[in-house]
């Protein structure tokens, strides 16, 4: 997962260089059935940022800082971190954007 998403996210790079086309990456969470792949997650690392509409911080020195990763960094408001928050014992409770178990 990780080689791809930072070859994808290369070529989101070049391309907001020079042409600027390309709107950000779709990635999926799912399972594997025996028939069929089931999505449970659906999502999108945009190439401009929110606020100052510059290239996404997510996506930014990927190849060096991969804290946000994509959307799927260790920190809160990330993916593996808030999904680690839930899960695991010691994080606080009073972060009001992590769902309660």
């Amino acid at each position: 997962m990780e080689a791809l998403v930072r070859s994808e996210v290369d070529a989101i790079v070049e391309d907001h260089r020079d042409h600027g086309n390309l709107d950000g990456l779709i990635y999926m969470m799912g399972t594997k059935r025996p028939d069929h792949f089931l999505p449970l997650y659906i999502g999108k690392a945009e190439t401009l940022g929110r606020g100052d509409k510059d290239f996404s911080a997510n996506l930014k020195n990927l190849s060096r800082d991969t804290s946000k990763f994509s959307r799927w960094g260790d920190g809160y408001a990330y993916h593996v971190g808030d999904l680690s928050a839930c899960v695991l014992l010691g994080h606080p409770a009073d972060n009001e954007h992590l769902p309660s178990v």
